[in-house]
């Protein structure tokens, strides 16, 4: 057999096409579960960080027996604290173009004393050791008895700390009630200062929430009580503690559960089979809109970061740049001693755990570092850590983060999970990329989790957007300005305008077949609530033939009387919200547009877009109605969704083919 240029060519072809698919079938088959802790393992469970609830026959709520310090005293940060490691990984610098400002998470000795100078008070001993664990932060729902062995109602407790919001404010939020009252009304009008509680001016906000409150009471000296109140009652001084100790042993952490009563107390474990590398769109909860990462990319940015980025991550990558994983904890090594699942990713106020940067995004610690400030003489983390131009950031939020470590002059890296960047010898380490991967598992209770399974496996996890959401249409161009203006006009929404998502989708491209156009089938319950189940196999494809160009919408109402379809149906059917009206209601306004026209003469489907109003609601809803000749009327198979919903709105909820991607 003669070997000629082309047969080398052909030959040279293959071995490139087979060795990177024999390395991915490979790592498949490490990663069978029967090699790994399966779910079934007691090495899954969640650990239990409090005892089981106490409840009376005829409590509101069960208590939980826990000693309360201010090393057990937080479950989560303040919902106020900025994310600035987040803002120096994407927007790099703030709105005024500085480097985002470092807020530590404890607070310092010289913050504290700053705070009482600026308040003139001295803190609570205990107080000041809870703010050097949290700068303030989310609490469990700590209730007080009104008396010793009083039943467990909310008739005989009261919230200790703003019930709903459950916080300690930071120490730059501290004020005096007084303060307080001073935002909102006029010191020198009587009507208003005769409902203050007296001396506020001596009373240190804490915790406060629509009138509610919890404050520091130095009305009686420098060494302060608690004051429990509440502005909406006539006696607005509800319960008073001698001192903070006092108030902090009274107070229990509650739970509302019914469930718990018995015991029964359902775990989140970590659950199923790793990701698999072979069908890498279903390691993504909520990826990133556009196309993946493709191997050029990932050959630039490891010249860029001066390192071999794992080809272990690329099949994930090449399936989305980025996003938030369905695979939010590891397991540990079988031989550590533990059967907790690691929490691995970076997590804070509204960051969804397992979220992956895009690897645009991805930097060295040191540049990292390099792009904060950081203040109350904070040390750096370049100088905290050994070689921080080795440790590649994937991902990270507030003081942690998730990264592939080169140290050690290492060609292939490890991984590790810091989650206080501030103390680098508290992490989790795994010697590879590999061993990284095959133990992620999901987490919570596989039950409920299944509800989130897309049940189709042709539609991609992956969310839209306005640049993806078409399929795109040369021919088709932006909607003009002129034509949002003038159907603003003709329909008097100059107040509030379109749905800014609806929009921008619109402003991308006027019209034309849909990319993300799959849901989720709908099903109403007893009760008449709709609900969503995306376990099912079967999804609706409720944009089939696209949507019109903004110019071609017209009123619901008038395409029905042309097409003489459900004329006696009434328009409120398709109105969120709003029902018919009683009598006569000069603040009802039904505003339902055809924006979509699909299917056969046999086969009406249309989407709505819902504008409608009464004195309480406004909608901006988009729903897919279509026509039951039968029964001459038409029927809701998708929607009504708020266009604009940052959490269940049109781009979280619509999926795409994945061959259309």
């Amino acid at each position: 057999w003669n070997v000629t240029g082309s047969d080398i060519g052909l030959i040279t072809a293959f071995i490139l096409l087979m060795v990177p698919m024999t390395g991915v079938i490979a790592f498949a088959e490490r990663a069978k579960p029967e090699t790994l802790v399966t779910e079934k393992s007691d090495a899954t469970k969640a650990p239990d960080n409090a005892s089981q609830a106490v409840w009376d026959e005829d409590g509101d709520f069960g208590t939980i027996a826990r000693e309360i310090t201010p090393d057990t005293f937080f479950n989560g940060w303040h919902f106020s604290r900025r994310n600035s490691t987040g803002m120096a990984l994407t927007d790099i610098v703030d709105h005024k173009g500085d480097k985002p400002k470092r807020e530590p998470k404890q607070a310092s000795e010289a913050m504290v004393a700053e705070t009482e100078k600026r308040l003139g008070v001295k803190l609570p001993e205990t107080l000041r050791n809870i703010y050097k664990v949290q700068d303030g932060g989310s609490l469990p729902t700590f209730f007080v008895p009104k008396r010793p062995d009083a039943p467990r109602t909310h008739d005989n407790w009261l919230t200790a700390f703003a019930y709903d919001y459950d916080v300690l404010n930071p120490l730059k939020d501290l004020r005096s009630l007084r303060d307080d009252y001073v935002a909102y009304d006029d010191p020198d009008d009587p009507e208003a200062t005769q409902y203050w509680i007296p001396g506020s001016d001596q009373l240190i906000l804490i915790a406060a929430r629509t009138g509610y409150g919890t404050a520091l009471d130095y009305r009686n000296g420098d060494e302060p009580g608690v004051l429990l109140f509440d502005q909406n009652e006539d006696e607005k001084e509800l319960m008073r503690f001698e001192s903070f100790d006092a108030f902090l042993a009274a107070c229990h952490e509650i739970d509302f559960d019914e469930d718990l009563r018995d015991g029964d107390e359902p775990k989140e474990v970590a659950f199923g089979k790793p990701p698999n590398p072979l069908d890498p769109d279903r390691f993504w909860k909520a990826g990133s809109p556009g196309q993946g990462v493709t191997p050029e990319q990932w050959s630039k940015a490891s010249a860029a970061l001066d390192v071999s980025l794992p080809n272990d991550l690329l099949p994930f990558f090449k399936a989305s740049n980025g996003g938030t994983s369905e695979y939010t904890v590891a397991i540990p090594a079988q031989d550590t001693g533990t059967d907790q699942p690691i929490q691995v990713f970076p997590d804070g106020p509204y960051i969804q755990p397992g979220t992956f940067l895009k690897l645009e995004q991805w930097v060295t610690l040191a540049t990292l570092s390099d792009r904060l400030d950081f203040i109350d003489n904070r040390t750096p983390w370049r100088d905290l850590h050994d070689e921080p131009e080795r440790l590649i950031v994937i991902s990270a939020a507030f003081d942690s983060a998730l990264m592939l470590d080169y140290r050690d002059g290492k060609d292939s890296p490890g991984v590790i999970s810091i989650p206080d960047l501030d103390d680098p010898h508290a992490n989790h380490v795994f010697p590879d990329v590999e061993t990284f991967l095959t133990r992620l598992r999901q987490y919570g209770r596989p039950a409920f989790e299944e509800k989130n399974e897309i049940g189709d496996t042709r539609i991609s996890t992956r969310l839209s957007n306005a640049d993806s959401f078409w399929l795109p249409d040369d021919s088709i161009g932006p909607v003009e300005r002129a034509t949002i203006d003038a159907f603003i006009e003709e329909w008097g929404f100059q107040t509030f305008g379109l749905p800014t998502a609806l929009k921008r989708i619109y402003e991308t491209q006027n019209g034309g077949r849909v990319c993300y156009r799959f849901a989720p089938p709908q099903q109403v319950n007893a009760s008449g609530y709709t609900m969503t189940d995306v376990s099912a196999e079967a999804w609706n494809d409720v944009f089939p033939d696209g949507l019109l160009p903004m110019e071609d919408w017209r009123s619901f109402e008038a395409w029905r009387a042309e097409q003489n379809l459900a004329i006696w149906q009434e328009p409120t059917d398709f109105t969120s919200r709003i029902q018919s009206p009683i009598g006569d209601d000069d603040s009802l306004t039904i505003r339902t547009f055809v924006i979509g026209e699909h299917g056969s003469a046999a086969k009406r489907t249309v989407t709505l877009l819902d504008m409608s109003s009464d004195f309480f609601n406004r909608n901006q809803h988009i729903m897919t109605v279509e026509y039951d000749a039968s029964a001459d009327r038409f029927e809701i198979i998708f929607g009504p969704i708020y266009v604009d919903n940052v959490y269940n709105g049109l781009h979280k909820t619509m999926r795409a083919l994945k061959a259309e991607l």
